[in-house]
């Protein structure tokens, strides 16, 4: 029993154990026994509620000691504003892109200007995104900040907190989205999502442990990563090296343009550059690339024939008699004159929103809304119409966007409804008058695919029957016609100018009989082609022929315009529905599809094109790599534009132009990055040679003063050297004794940049250092004397405590000596040393050689000078080998300054 007793004492003592693991995993497990006794509902509604107050309270308490340390966090304001900026850029594209799709798919949005969508993004909520990304990064670094507010860590952890933040954000969300796909609760999904401020204050802690430190380790990886991408090899007496730094970078690049294309933020600048390509790829351009382009477009014009509605019939229409009865006397017309096809509008039966209908009608006219008594009149004339249609046999009926939402709602007895019914009845097929957009508004495409109401080009395509040398001509299904999207076929408009493409005739031209003047040229087609009567006169300068009605219209497909018309944005400009309607119609006869290469072809291609760039550009200057980027975007741009042309080929521009911009940017940044570690690691070379002071005037302007030369300056020269070096060299190895100098050397050395004195060299067993005078002599040979004790004082503390430990010491003598010498560098071209020459540097040189064990010697200048200062015993004159007058040399006993000692 006592056993079982001590053993369990023990397993409870355990929460006070030392090892903080050993207390974490005590308290893991005892909540894991206490979570086995809990009620289900706890960890549905307790565990996430907990959670999320806790990670809220960690960010309110982290941005009240934010607030109180502003200074603290100020040091991570660079990061903070830079992904900030980043941020509400890529927020301001993906709005834009987000709402250009939305316009693209709402009729009713498809009027509101680019333009002013364009502004209102700019000049507002890129703003606003930046300003609360800003703050949402402060309260990142402020949760970082305050992980490490005990270690002192705080100002480096603001540094990296907005990295930190944001990565932990990330994190959340995908975790959140995990736990919502395999159907955790909406409680604890929003927990997840609330995870962020737990997760960047983990991070902050982990970061405050030295052994961790991920800086560091990410900057070994990187190295070790960029040491793997330099391959170099023997051969022929030489040495061949590839660098495929710069190609990898490249490919980063491509990656990233990608992955920005694949995200949908470039859906905007992607379509804007498709609508200008294919108004580039227009008439006039085809006409000067291809010599086929004329024929191309007066195929694709003669086919077709638009009927609008001139003024004295619209007027007819809306007083007289009614718009079902004017197209009913039309299709009775074109039937007598064997016309393929006719697609008809639906009248006017119901109502239709005004402000809409205003905001899209062609080109802005002042046209009236027809009103009830105009509904009435075409209820009434409807079965006319159907008469009509039926006797026919070739109508489609067209409806407008806003038609079948009307009529399902409709209620049985609504007169609307049944003359619609009538005229569904009497009709060939029933087809759909709206074109979805690509992307934009700006780009009808023809449905692939079969809809509740099919598309009025599917279907003219699939029931007419033109005449060509005598065959019939069945048109190629758009099922299976290549597709610029899955399901959408872009519309190519050949325009040579929008408006006047197609044979566009007035109602009064059916419905008179007269006879038609069409022009030969099918270059500069007219605007409407006039009626003249039998004895009028041909148009002056043109040159034509008068053609019979029946002949003209035999064969043709024929579009009704509607009593309210309305125009559509286009790559060649605002034209009315009719024609956006021809055009997708010529599309599919003539079989000229604009498609797009498979994708495995273009992501290839872009990853080629960003590792040639990013190689290209490594190691050169930026500069002059700029015109590399002209030229590359030059050249995609041509060949882009002369596929388009020439093959029906949409290659997208952006995602390329962007890949090399990135790669040019990447590889300058990496080539910068290299040029400054290269400075830095030159730098520390330089400085085991040379004082850090004479390094930083020596990188200064290295071309004055990296020359051999020097200038004459007053200078106190300190020489220290070992006694008894000889004998202790005698007694101990070579090993023994350079570790033992290295040792001295580096204390020395350590006390000497600790009171500004410059290191000129190692002597061996000694050093010889400089102290610059400058405007006040007293006080810098002042700084330097006190120099030597302090180094006289640091090899004595060190000889006691290795003599206590039984180690071998040493002991120093120091020589001093103020004077003008020649300071520079000393050598030749290839090899120097920075040095001071000339009687002074003797001077000091041999006090040094005759001062003692842990003396300081200081000659009869130096002691003018600090007079007072120091407590200084005077020597007897002397004579020093190498020095023709004799010397008086002073001895440094301290600095108690109370005069001179005899």
């Amino acid at each position: 029993m006592r056993v079982i007793k001590r053993y369990l004492s023990g397993i409870w003592n355990l929460r006070r154990s030392k090892s903080r693991a050993v207390r974490a995993v005590w308290w893991l497990a005892l909540a894991g026994l206490a979570a086995r006794f809990l009620p289900f509902a706890f960890y549905e509604v307790g565990i996430p509620f907990a959670w999320m107050t806790f990670n809220i309270a960690l960010l309110a308490v982290s941005a009240v000691w934010g607030l109180l340390h502003p200074r603290s966090l100020f040091a991570g304001r660079e990061p903070g504003l830079k992904w900030a900026f980043w941020l509400a850029l890529l927020s301001a594209l993906a709005a834009l892109s987000s709402t250009d799709t939305l316009m693209a798919q709402e009729a009713d949005l498809q009027a509101i200007p680019l333009s002013a969508l364009f502004l209102v993004v700019t000049l507002l909520l890129l703003p606003m995104a930046f300003l609360l990304l800003l703050s949402v990064s402060w309260l990142g670094a402020a949760v970082c900040a305050f992980s490490g507010r005990k270690g002192g860590d705080e100002e480096r952890l603001a540094r990296l907190g907005t990295g930190v933040w944001w990565l932990s954000l990330l994190l959340s969300s995908l975790t959140a989205r995990a736990a919502y796909k395999m159907g955790a609760a909406p409680l604890s999904v929003i927990a997840l999502v609330l995870s962020a401020p737990a997760l960047a204050w983990a991070f902050g802690k982990l970061m405050c442990v030295p052994a961790l430190d991920p800086q560091r380790r990410l900057r070994q990886i990187l190295a070790r990563i960029t040491r793997r991408l330099v391959w170099r090899w023997r051969r022929k007496g030489g040495v061949r090296v590839i660098d495929l730094r710069g190609a990898v970078l490249g490919l980063l690049a491509a990656g990233m343009a990608l992955g920005a294309g694949g995200s949908h933020l470039l859906v905007t600048a992607q379509s804007a550059a498709l609508v200008s390509l294919m108004r580039a790829r227009s008439g006039p351009l085809l006409m000067v690339f291809n010599p086929n382009g004329p024929q191309t477009i007066s195929a694709r014009r003669g086919r077709i024939v638009i009927l609008e509605m001139d003024a004295s019939t619209r007027h007819d229409a809306l007083s007289r008699r009614s718009e079902a009865a004017v197209q009913a006397a039309v299709i009775r017309k074109l039937t007598a004159w064997n016309a393929a096809s006719v697609a008809l509008p639906v009248p006017f039966l119901y109502p239709k929103n005004q402000e809409m209908w205003h905001a899209r009608m062609m080109g802005g006219l002042d046209i009236p809304l027809p009103g009830p008594e105009d509904i009435s009149r075409n209820t009434r004339d409807a079965a006319l119409l159907a008469d009509a249609m039926r006797s026919a046999g070739n109508v489609l009926l067209t409806l407008p966007s806003e038609a079948p939402g009307y009529f399902q709602a409709a209620k049985a007895e609504d007169p609307a409804l049944r003359s619609f019914r009538r005229l569904q009845k009497a009709a060939l097929r029933v087809a759909s008058a709206e074109l979805p957009s690509f992307e934009t508004v700006k780009l009808p495409a023809i449905p692939a695919e079969s809809r509740p109401h099919p598309s009025l080009p599917a279907v003219l395509c699939q029931s007419a029957r033109i005449a060509s040398k005598g065959k019939a001509v069945p048109a190629i299904p758009p099922g299976d016609a290549p597709q610029a999207a899955p399901g959408k076929i872009l519309v190519s408009f050949l325009s040579v100018q929008p408006g006047r493409d197609f044979v566009t005739l007035p109602y009064n031209s059916v419905l008179s009989g007269a006879a038609l003047y069409q022009p030969e040229t099918p270059i500069a087609p007219i605007r409407r082609i006039e009626l003249y009567r039998g004895d009028a006169l041909a148009p002056v300068g043109i040159k034509g022929r008068w053609i019979p009605p029946e002949a003209f219209f035999k064969g043709k497909i024929v579009f009704l315009d509607s009593l309210t018309p309305y125009s559509r944005l286009t790559p060649v400009g605002a034209v009315s529905q009719s024609e956006v309607m021809a055009n997708a119609v010529a599309t599919l006869l003539a079989g000229d599809y604009i498609v797009r290469p498979e994708p495995k072809y273009i992501v290839l291609g872009i990853l080629l094109l960003g590792a040639l760039i990013g190689h290209l550009c490594l190691k050169r200057d930026p500069f002059h790599t700029i015109w590399l980027l002209g030229v590359a975007v030059l050249l995609i741009m041509g060949g882009i534009l002369l596929a388009c042309i020439f093959g029906n080929l949409w290659l997208d521009p952006v995602i390329p132009s962007l890949t090399v911009l990135l790669a040019y940017l990447l590889v300058t940044e990496f080539t910068y990055s290299m040029e400054r570690t290269e400075r830095e690691r030159n730098r520390a070379l330089l400085q085991r040679f040379v004082a850090p002071q004479v390094v930083d005037e020596l990188l200064e302007d290295p071309e004055a003063k990296l020359g051999l030369g020097g200038t004459r300056q007053r200078v106190c020269v300190l020489f220290v050297d070992a006694r008894g070096f000889t004998q202790f060299a005698e007694q101990h190895t070579p090993e023994q004794v350079i570790e033992i100098i290295n040792t001295y050397m580096t204390a020395l050395t350590e006390v000497l940049h600790a009171h500004g004195g410059l290191l000129d060299k190692y002597t061996g067993d000694g050093l010889m250092a400089l102290f610059r005078v400058q405007e006040s002599p007293r006080e810098d040979i002042e700084r330097a004397v006190r120099a030597a004790l302090a180094m006289r004082d640091a090899a004595e503390v060190m000889s006691r405590d290795r003599a206590a430990q039984g180690q071998p010491a040493l002991k120093i003598g120091i020589g001093m000596h103020y004077g003008e010498a020649v300071v520079g560098l000393v050598g030749n071209p290839n090899q120097f040393n920075y040095t001071a020459l000339g009687y002074t540097v003797v001077v000091s040189q041999r006090l040094q050689s005759i001062a003692a064990a842990s003396e300081v010697i200081i000659s009869e200048s130096i002691y003018e000078e600090i007079s007072g200062l120091f407590r200084v015993e005077e020597g007897q004159l002397m004579r020093v080998k190498g020095i023709s007058a004799p010397v008086r040399p002073y001895r440094v006993v301290g600095a108690d300054g109370r005069g001179l000692e005899g």
